[in-house]
């Protein structure tokens, strides 16, 4: 895994006390020394060599150090460390720099490196992670993963459509030979199973992003294209038919591509961003659930998406649902066996009605094709729920994830930058002596004994690395070059960055799962309201006829998928967006001076404000506020309507 992460290994450690998988190098002073006395004067001897124009020819100079490293020879740096730390940050956003730390170990000051990593550009990091192979829900998850690889599998895909074509011949044929069933029934049965052969293509697309396949990877594309190309000019040398083809196709091609350069804003020969597409479910999991495995930080609230809770869903989508799609045929009072046999009683065996129920339980084998699709409708529907409550959950971490690395900053410097206020001094000549500064601007005005208390309270929040974790190792040449470690003081600049980047990428998360379920919670809404429709015309229809049996049959039937496609979602969309709320609370209880390391508290409410990262649906925010309002307002129709009609005599 370290091979494959590469970079990311170095993993971001929060500067708030959260040091993880760094390795401490020790400051072996007797090392330096001889290091120093061996090319120190370096530069010198180039200059002498050189004359006088040599310091402006010394920053391309270069040389060989003892341990085979070619340096410049102005700064020691090893040629090459720029072009890495490019190379670093344009595949994955991040970028590792060298800190100098202060340690008070076993009474002795010590001072280490460390190499603390901070993300720049979260959408090359998202981008990173996608194109990324492993499959880290199948560490989290792994009996999730192997669920939804068998419900969206090609072949499951393949045959839940060719079921649902089948059943639907067969019930229009075998209608249209005994039209002994009213047309209304009829058409409101065609609905019904077009309507679950959609809705689990719907869920597929959702986790997959196709059909019946993932895509082909750019390599393969490009050698079939290349294979193809190769058959055409050989046709083409010994077909004249063929030769047309492909030059009309061409023409075809050309032309098309000349029409959209003309008629689109942008250039078709540019690779569009890749985050403007829409990302799987599925994928978008992975990419969260890669991040929160290489930036968990302590104090942090890890997920365990393989919990007893979890997996009991699981185990029930295995076991219950097939016993119940089972039961449901062949048991249940208002199961397809039930009525065949119930109608054919009292229609009588020679009646139309039962010679069409009787030709469908045939060609459907016993009804088994009628089960084996309400099982895979069944099992992809309580799939998806348990998936958006994995993702509300990953959310979760990604928000906790965030307040862990930047909350402990809040009263950096919090002190000094009020003194700073109070008196107005500032080593700024422009402005005068009592004209403030501000607070976006402060820390490049902050007088040097602010400065060093900064140093003072950054340092305080890094604790000592316990005994157990020290690896005594000698200090690495081409990170203790000169000009290369920072100190806390000077990493500043790259907290806000950081920060707001961080934040970004939460958002980049909430907004592909409000992008991907949007269309699937408005879905899970209609069928909901098909099943709810389908009962009260049940109910009017059939009521006098039905048992207290009956009843309860159907009350519990219309429940459970009421609470099911609409309650679990929603809820689960407010469990998520509650520590969004939960990250804004951060801010609103901070003091006005807090967070200046970060850009200043004022300024991220206003950023948090006009850049929410809320799960939405079509632009809709689902919170607990709304709900409970929701609820009670439901609650105070249903008591009046109750109360009406009691007192109107219908009891």
């Amino acid at each position: 895994r370290v091979q494959r992460i590469g970079i990311m290994e170095l993993t971001p450690i929060s500067l708030s006390g959260n040091v993880k998988h760094s390795t401490p190098m020790v400051d072996t002073s007797a090392y330096r020394a001889e290091r120093a006395r061996r090319y120190d004067s370096a530069l010198d001897q180039f200059i002498v060599q050189n004359g006088r124009s040599a310091p402006e020819q010394a920053a391309a100079a270069t040389f060989v150090d003892e341990d085979g490293l070619l340096r410049y020879v102005d700064t020691w740096k090893v040629v090459g460390a720029e072009s890495d730390q490019k190379h670093e940050l344009s595949s994955t956003g991040c970028v590792s720099i060298p800190v100098k730390l202060n340690h008070d170990v076993r009474q002795e000051a010590q001072t280490k490196s460390y190499l603390l990593s901070f993300m720049l550009d979260y959408q090359i990091l998202w981008k990173y992670f996608e194109k990324d192979s492993v499959d880290e829900l199948a560490e989290y998850a792994p009996l999730f993963h192997a669920y939804i690889e068998i419900c969206f599998h090609p072949r499951t895909v393949q045959l839940m459509i060719f079921m649902s074509l089948y059943y639907l011949i067969i019930q229009f044929s075998v209608d249209q030979y005994y039209c002994a069933i009213p047309v209304a029934q009829r058409i409101s049965l065609y609905i019904y199973i077009s309507i679950r052969c959609i809705v689990y293509l719907t869920l597929l697309v959702l986790f997959k992003g196709k059909f019946f396949s993932r895509p082909r990877s750019f390599d393969v594309q490009k050698a079939e294209m290349a294979e193809k190309a190769n058959r055409v000019r050989r046709n083409i040398k010994r077909n004249t038919m063929a030769r047309w083809i492909y030059f009309a196709q061409e023409a075809v091609r050309t032309t098309s591509l000349e029409l959209q350069r003309i008629f689109r804003s942008r250039d078709t020969t540019v690779d569009y961003d890749e985050l403007n597409h829409t990302t799987p479910f599925y994928d978008a999991l992975n990419v969260a659930a890669k991040f929160l495995s290489k930036h968990q930080f302590q104090g942090s609230v890890g997920i365990n998406l393989n919990s007893p809770r979890h997996n009991f869903k699981l185990f029930f989508v295995f076991f219950g649902v097939p016993l119940y799609c089972f039961m449901a045929t062949y048991i249940a009072p208002a199961g397809a066996f039930s009525l065949l046999t119930h109608l054919c009683h009292s229609a009588g065996q020679d009646s139309g009605l039962c010679n069409n129920l009787r030709w469908i339980f045939i060609l459907t084998l016993g009804y088994s094709v009628v089960a084996f699709q309400m099982i895979i409708f069944m099992s992809s529907v309580l799939l998806t729920l348990t998936a958006l409550g994995f993702g509300s959950e990953i959310g979760r971490g990604l928000i906790d994830s965030w307040i862990a690395r930047f909350g402990p900053l809040r009263r950096l410097n919090n002190a000094q930058l009020s003194e700073v206020e109070a008196t107005g001094k500032y080593d700024d000549p422009t402005k005068s002596a009592g004209e403030m500064t501000p607070l976006r601007e402060r820390f490049a005005s902050t007088p040097n004994a602010v400065v060093n208390e900064l140093h003072k309270q950054l340092e305080k929040q890094l604790p000592a690395i316990p005994a157990h974790l020290e690896t005594l190792s000698p200090v690495s040449a081409d990170i203790e070059a000169p000009g290369m470690s920072l100190t806390p003081s000077e990493i500043l600049p790259y907290l806000p960055r950081d920060a707001y980047e961080h934040y970004l990428f939460v958002r980049e998360f909430m907004c592909t799962g409000s992008r991907s379920w949007s269309p699937i919670i408005i879905a899970l809404t209609f069928l909901c309201t098909y099943f709810v429709a389908l009962f009260v015309s049940g109910a009017v229809l059939l009521g006098s006829q039905l048992s207290a049996m009956g009843w309860f049959y159907y009350i519990s039937w219309v429940s459970v998928r009421v609470s099911l496609l609409i309650i679990y979602p929603v809820v689960s969309l407010a469990y998520a967006n509650s520590y969004v709320y939960a990250l804004q609370e951060q801010f609103l209880v901070a003091a006005p001076e807090d967070f200046a390391a970060l850009g200043g508290r004022d300024a991220w409410l206003e950023y948090l404000e006009k850049v929410p990262a809320v799960w939405t649906i079509y632009g809709l925010v689902i919170n607990w506020d709304r709900l409970s309002g929701l609820m009670w307002t439901l609650m105070a129709a249903l008591g009046a309507a109750v109360i009406s009609f009691a007192t109107s005599g219908g009891l």
